[in-house]
């Protein structure tokens, strides 16, 4: 019963697993919900590893326990064996010394009674004649002495005989009790064996059962792992189109802009610094100096080619950061990567991002207008210097800032 259960669990939870696989992400927002999923799926599996295996370090542990039981009891056994036949060979020669008393006994009986007999078929004058054959009164005290000494020895041997039959046959009544208790003692010793038997068959097989299920969540755990790497490649495929897409649109916005008249031009170019034809206000107000680009890039710290969600702007330790737009503040808080940071919704699928802050001037919920303060630029995080990552966020997904500054 109890292996059916397991058996039924694993397959209820292989069941659960396989359609928690997520399918093929079409977007990059479906893809990193995919990744999420597949490595939340992939941390039950191993979670449910661990417990298996745990559940078989139990059951191994009470498997060397019974074998320490089995040993003891081996060697109970083997003593009530020889103990059992050292108690039959003793009752055997005890039955051969009974055969034998009985023997003797019957043997001193038929002697004595054949002299009786003989006296009695005789009458006295046997006696008489044995008693008056008598040459002196020495003799005649001799003979009658011969004679009461044949009676006393005759009655003598019966009762040594009797006593000595009737012990011999108290000793084998003992000896049979004896053995029968043995055997008993035995038998109850061979079914705590066949118990104890039992029960590590038991757990032997239900260890078997929890090997096959921990291969099973292995072989599913590698599954997982594979399409956790495809879903990555995936992610940086779609991020790396979707930056090709933002600067095309950057592209074609910017040759929109220079096409335009030379006085509209002239007024864009003085007030570039506050604000675009989005509408963004730049998040920096002292400083324009891009140290980092949007796009892949190596990474000042890890070293690693890595996709840079944003744009890095070098300004001094404490300068004004502010909002590129009205909207509300959906996180102000700390990331160990992001350090200090503020997320703003600006409404229509736009979130923008300000990350490295010194301090952060606003709270989540909070509304915030255009060109408002935010925050002050700072180096928290991971971070090589002062300076504010700006990031867009379109729909879920990073684009290009290019495309809204």
């Amino acid at each position: 019963m109890k292996r059916r259960k397991i058996g039924k669990l694993f397959v209820m939870g292989l069941l659960i697993g396989c359609l928690g696989v997520p399918t093929q992400a079409s977007t990059l927002s479906d893809a990193k919900n995919s990744k999420k999923e597949l490595e939340d799926n992939k941390s039950k599996a191993e979670s449910q590893v661990s417990k298996l295996q745990q559940k078989q370090k139990k059951l191994e542990a009470s498997i060397k326990k019974l074998d320490k039981k089995m040993s003891v009891l081996d060697t109970r056994l083997n003593k009530l064996t020889n103990q059992l036949e050292d108690k039959r060979t003793a009752l055997a020669n005890t039955k051969e010394e009974l055969v034998q008393a009985k023997e003797d006994e019957k043997n001193q009986y038929t002697a004595m009674k054949k002299r009786l007999k003989y006296m009695y078929e005789s009458g006295d004058t046997n006696y008489l004649d044995i008693l008056f054959q008598a040459k002196s009164i020495g003799d005649l005290l001799n003979r009658t002495e011969y004679v009461a000494e044949i009676a006393e020895y005759d009655n003598t041997m019966l009762d040594r005989l009797e006593t000595a039959r009737k012990k011999i046959a108290t000793t084998e009544k003992r000896q049979e009790q004896e053995v029968k208790e043995v055997k008993e003692l035995k038998s109850e010793v061979q079914q705590q064996r066949k118990e104890v038997k039992a029960l590590v068959a038991d757990k032997k097989s239900q260890i078997k059962e929890y090997e096959a299920s921990i291969k099973k969540k292995k072989s599913l755990i590698s599954a997982y792992e594979k399409q956790i790497d495809q879903q990555e490649k995936k992610i940086i495929q779609l991020e790396e189109e979707a930056r090709k897409k933002a600067e095309e649109e950057a592209k074609a916005k910017q040759e929109s802009n220079t096409a335009s008249s030379s006085d509209t031009s002239t007024s864009s170019s003085s007030s570039s610094s506050n604000s675009s034809g989005s509408g963004f206000t730049w998040p920096a107000p002292s400083s324009h100096t891009i140290t980092s680009p949007y796009g892949y890039r190596t990474h000042p710290i890890l070293g690693t080619k890595k996709f840079h969600s944003g744009i890095d702007i070098g300004a001094s330790y404490g300068s004004s950061i502010v909002a590129a737009d009205s909207g509300t503040v959906i996180a102000a808080s700390y990331n160990s990567s992001m350090g200090n940071y503020v997320m703003i919704d600006h409404g229509g699928g736009i979130t923008t991002v300000y990350m490295h802050a010194s301090s952060l001037l606003v709270s989540s919920g909070q509304k915030v207008s255009k060109g408002q303060q935010i925050a002050r630029v700072g180096s928290t995080g991971r971070s090589t210097g002062p300076h504010l990552h700006f990031s867009v966020m379109k729909n879920g997904s990073y684009v290009s800032p290019w495309g809204y500054l």
